[in-house]
């Protein structure tokens, strides 16, 4: 009997220590505030310049959920579409997307995945990203698959604000 309740007691002790120890361990942060302020919207205009060496396709292999046509490129914006983008963009020809909402100022992402033809398996292909800034260039690069696999990258730019002008 002794044994039976010396093993209760050593799991009261040690469920009760590491409680009292969670409990103090937070208490001496500061709470997280309740609402955080919205980012402020880009004043310039962006634009989004898009050039495949590929005509891309809808991925063979994507999980369709519906029977909706899966685009053949995607591209987010800080994690929200920027819309429809054409599946008939011919190889070499930039399509472009003239202001896109939802830059704010500050850091900014854009993640693009294409779909190249089965049938340029071996192939290694690119889509080259530009962002315009009234019309200038700020931030572009090219995305290369291995042959055969979707192409796909982020690229990370920054929207200055209005009285930057770089």
């Amino acid at each position: 009997m002794l044994r039976f309740l010396l093993t209760i007691f050593i799991w009261i002790t040690f469920v009760g220590g590491v409680g009292v120890y969670m409990h103090l361990r937070d208490s001496g942060q500061a709470s997280p505030a309740l609402a955080e302020a919205a980012p402020e919207a880009a004043r310039a205009v962006y634009d989004i310049e898009l050039t495949p060496t590929f005509s891309a396709q809808a991925d063979p292999f994507a999980l369709r959920t519906t029977d909706d046509d899966t685009p053949a490129i995607t591209v987010t914006l800080n994690g929200a579409s920027i819309g429809a983008i054409p599946s008939d963009i011919s190889p070499g020809q930039p399509w472009l997307r003239r202001a896109v909402p939802g830059v704010v100022q500050g850091a900014n992402e854009i993640y693009v995945q294409a779909a190249p033809p089965v049938s340029a398996g071996g192939t290694r292909h690119a889509v080259r990203v530009r962002i315009l800034r009234n019309g200038q260039p700020t931030a572009e690069t090219t995305f290369w698959n291995d042959g055969g696999a979707s192409v796909s990258g982020t690229l990370r730019f920054t929207a200055a604000s209005d009285g930057d002008h770089s």
